[in-house]
C-alpha cells in the first residue's frame, strides 16, 4: 500500500490526518448515525485495497440544520406533524372563533396575536386561556363554553385558514420517496380531520390523531408513538415536526428527530431552547437538511 509515488503518500498521510480528526469531531457532535467510518473512506481500485490517487470523502448522511444546529447523519423513514402553525395557517380563524364565543356572553375579546400563545395545548386549554381569569379558572363554565366555541368554530374552519406556502411540493417530495406521513396535533378530532380532508389530496397522511378521550394530550408521546407503531417505523427513525415548545418536548419525549419550523406561530428561540436539532425557513429547505429514505 505504501509503495508508490510521493505523491500518493502524501495523500494518504493528509487522508489519515484529516480522518482522525472528522471521527474525532463526530463523537463529540449530536449526530444519529452509528457508523461514522464510512464517511472517510480511500477510493480504490478494482477492490484490490489499492488507492487510485484520489480520495473521496462521502457526507451525503452528513448535512447540517440552521447555524449552530447538530449534525445529524441520519436516513430517516417516516414523518409526523403537527397541524396549527406547522402545516396550516389557522390562527385567525381560531382567534375569530374564540372571540365570537367571548362576546357571545359579554366578555372582552383579545386581538388575533395573542392567541399565538392562547393555542397549542388544546381546545380546551385555548379556552381557559381566553376566559375571564374568573370563568377561566370554573370547570363546570369552561365546559359550556368549549361546546359553545366548537360550535362557532365548526362553521368557520376555512374561512381564512390556508395550507403554508411549500407544504404540498414538501409532502409529495416525501410521498415521492415512499415515506408515510401522520399528524399528531392537540386540535380536537373532528376540526383537525374536517380540515384535513378539505386543504389536503386524500390518501396523503396515513394518520391523523386529534384531542380524543382517553388518550393523553402532546407533549406526552403516547399518540405519535402509537402513529410510528402503525408505520412499523422505530423511534429513532422518525423526524416530528412542529412549530412550539409543545412540539419540541413531544418529539424528545418519543425519541423523534425534533424539526422546528419557523413560519408558525411561536419564535425561534422558544423551539432552539426546548431542542429543535433541525429548523426549517422553508419547508423545502428539508432536503437539504435532513436525508429521508424508505
Amino acid at each position: 500500500l505504501w509503495q508508490g509515488s510521493d505523491r500518493i503518500n502524501l495523500l494518504l498521510l493528509e487522508y489519515f490526518r484529516i480522518k482522525k480528526e472528522l471521527l474525532q469531531l463526530l463523537r463529540n457532535s449530536s449526530f444519529h448515525y452509528p457508523d461514522v467510518s464510512r464517511f472517510a473512506a480511500p477510493l480504490t481500485e478494482g477492490g484490490t485495497g489499492r488507492v487510485s490517487g484520489r480520495l473521496k470523502f462521502d457526507f451525503s448522511f452528513c448535512t447540517k440544520g440552521a447555524a449552530s444546529m447538530p449534525i445529524i447523519c441520519h436516513t430517516y423513514r417516516a414523518a409526523i406533524f403537527d397541524l396549527d402553525g406547522t402545516l396550516i395557517d389557522s390562527l385567525e380563524d381560531l382567534a375569530d372563533s374564540a372571540n365570537a364565543m367571548l362576546k357571545s356572553y359579554g366578555f372582552p375579546t383579545h386581538p388575533v396575536d395573542p392567541y399565538r400563545y392562547f393555542v397549542g395545548n388544546g381546545s380546551r386549554k385555548l379556552i381557559e386561556r381566553c376566559l375571564p381569569k374568573e370563568q377561566g379558572s370554573d370547570p363546570a363554565f369552561v365546559d359550556e363554553a368549549l361546546a359553545r366555541y366548537k360550535d362557532i368554530y365548526a362553521q368557520h374552519t376555512q374561512d381564512k385558514t390556508h395550507v403554508y406556502d411549500g407544504i404540498p411540493e414538501m409532502l409529495a417530495e416525501l410521498q415521492k420517496r415512499h415515506i408515510p406521513l401522520g399528524i399528531c396535533t392537540n386540535k380536537h378530532q373532528s376540526a383537525a380531520e374536517d380540515i384535513v380532508s378539505a386543504m389536503f389530496p386524500a390518501g396523503t397522511f396515513q394518520s391523523v390523531m386529534g384531542d380524543q378521550k382517553g388518550l393523553p394530550r402532546k407533549p406526552d408521546p403516547k399518540k405519535v408513538l402509537m402513529i410510528a407503531e402503525s408505520f412499523g417505523v422505530a423511534p429513532a427513525d422518525v423526524a416530528y415536526f412542529g412549530d412550539t415548545s409543545v412540539d419540541m418536548d413531544t418529539a424528545h419525549n418519543a425519541g423523534f428527530l425534533p424539526v422546528g419550523v419557523l413560519w408558525g406561530f411561536r419564535p425561534k428561540e422558544e423551539l432552539v431552547e426546548h431542542g429543535a436539532k433541525v429548523l426549517l425557513e422553508k419547508p423545502m429547505e428539508l432536503f437539504s437538511k435532513v436525508s429521508f429514505c424508505c
